[in-house]
């Protein structure tokens, strides 16, 4: 005899809803990719570049013009001009003639306190040139003046007027040549040995003679120098 089996029972636990596909993933573009900064320099460039270009262009499109306008302009200011001033003829002038330089004789050249007479200075010292003799003769063989040269002896009175005393007096004396060169008192030719006076007193007085070796040739000119420190202030006797 057959057993009949109860029916089994079906499992009651719910069925699963089939899986729902995700969406396909957007892929972000560059600009997506950059961050706000890089994006805020980015645009910055943009607008810089275009502004850059701009000006390139605009320079370029005035370049022509001001060339064509230049070009169709023509140059009438120069014409106006010489055509309102007509050319003068220029004449060239006579050359000045020049007039030679004026030469002063010898006795004006050689102007100054004459012999006899006394020179003076700002501190009230004078000295005169009493008198002078031109080629002295001397008679050591040895003491002989060079060739083309000449012994001169030349006799000084000297005043100290000033308040105090005149320290060697005699080595601010001197002769001038015609060249403008000046010998000092010969020492070991014409006799001389270079005559000296150490100081002369405030109110003192002296005489001296003075040998000098000078050349031959030209006129001669005793020169009197008071002060060393200013040559240029100086008074001369001419020997004539």
């Amino acid at each position: 005899m057959a057993i009949a089996t109860p029916p089994t029972k079906q499992s009651l636990a719910p069925t699963p809803p089939p899986a729902t596909p995700s969406p396909p993933s957007l892929k972000r573009s560059w600009w997506q990719r950059r961050g706000t900064f890089q994006k805020i320099l980015i645009v910055v460039g943009a607008i810089i570049l275009a502004l850059i270009v701009i000006g390139s262009l605009t320079n370029k499109s005035g370049q022509p013009q001001a060339a064509s306008t230049a070009a169709t302009q023509p140059a009438t200011a120069a014409p106006s001009a010489t055509a309102s001033k007509p050319a003068t003829a220029i004449v060239p002038s006579k050359p000045a003639a020049s007039k030679p330089a004026a030469t002063a004789p010898a006795s004006a050249a050689r102007s100054g306190t004459a012999v006899g007479q006394a020179m003076r200075n700002g501190a009230g010292q004078t000295v005169t040139v009493s008198s002078f003799t031109l080629n002295v003769p001397i008679a050591n063989e040895f003491e002989q003046p060079s060739a083309g040269n000449q012994c001169v002896s030349v006799n000084l009175a000297l005043v100290n007027g000033d308040s105090s005393p005149w320290s060697l007096p005699l080595y601010e004396m001197a002769i001038v040549d015609a060249n403008g060169q000046t010998h000092s008192q010969a020492i070991g030719t014409c006799g001389g040995g270079g005559s000296s006076i150490d100081s002369l007193v405030p109110k003192g007085r002296a005489s001296s003679t003075l040998l000098f070796e000078a050349p031959t040739a030209g006129a001669l000119t005793f020169m009197w120098t008071p002060s060393a420190l200013n040559p240029n202030s100086n008074y001369q006797t001419p020997l004539k």
